[in-house]
């Protein structure tokens, strides 16, 4: 129980709030497990309310909480933290945080954090991973569009690089031509020579199970799984966006 003598009246309207939360997340329909998980987090978010802000709003507590938990933990961990606000918000009927767990996971990675994906992706030896994350991060190719890439789609226009997706391939109706760097070019190579029996140009450059390409949540779900191991939120929107916005910033 929170201490409540030296709480004015926002503090304890806050202490308050958060106690009826925390009675809706028992009384809920979710399962054991996620009730556990909540009911977990709320304590250490509580602890924190104790510790330092007595006196303050429940927006202002959870403002200072998460600047708190971005500072010092895992993109993974805030992440976890935001998805507690907002059901907060939809039972207390208003926004508590006004940074949502979308904003987290789809907001352009800086240099620090692509090189530690990167760098997690080379240690743990998931070729295939860093070359879609290298792809990403170097194109605005969607997530269907590199699962389903084919050794035809990577061809050679002078001394450059390019992938091009005909009409059909894509959404749209023009054919689509995407430059790539050396550095990706001499992956896509390299990866494509390991797999020498599969170099025709029907072939697709990310198998999966069958003769067909990787299924799209397959290879999303491998990112984010790599993210995790790198401490981010990683999605494949995450990576376009990072490529997207760092080219905003050359226009």
């Amino acid at each position: 129980m929170l201490c409540q003598n030296s709480t004015n009246s926002a503090g304890k309207l806050a202490l308050l709030e958060t106690l009826r939360f925390e009675r809706l997340i028992e009384q809920s329909n979710f399962d054991s497990s996620s009730k556990r998980v909540y009911l977990s987090r709320l304590r250490v978010f509580k602890k924190f309310f104790e510790t330092n802000f007595e006196t303050l709003s429940l927006e202002e507590v959870a403002a200072e909480f998460m600047t708190e938990i971005q500072s010092r933990s895992s993109e993974h961990t805030a992440y976890n933290f935001s998805v507690l606000f907002r059901l907060m918000s939809r039972y207390l009927g208003r926004q508590i945080y006004t940074t949502t767990s979308s904003d987290i996971r789809h907001a352009p990675l800086n240099s620090a954090q692509v090189q530690r994906l990167i760098e997690v992706a080379r240690k743990a030896n998931r070729e295939r991973d860093l070359l879609a994350v290298s792809i990403f991060l170097s194109t605005d190719l969607r997530l269907s569009e590199i699962a389903s890439l084919r050794v035809a789609d990577i061809v050679n226009v002078g001394d450059s690089g390019w992938i091009v997706l005909e009409a059909g391939r894509k959404s749209g109706d023009s054919t689509k031509m995407v430059q790539i760097s050396d550095a990706v070019a001499q992956s896509l190579a390299n990866w494509l020579a390991s797999r020498n029996s599969e170099q025709s140009a029907s072939a697709f450059v990310f198998p999966g199970p069958g003769g067909a390409h990787i299924r799209a949540a397959s290879l999303s779900k491998a990112i984010t799984n790599l993210g995790h191991k790198a401490n981010l939120c990683i999605c494949p929107q995450r990576l376009r966006n990072t490529y997207l916005a760092a080219q905003r910033e050359f226009v």
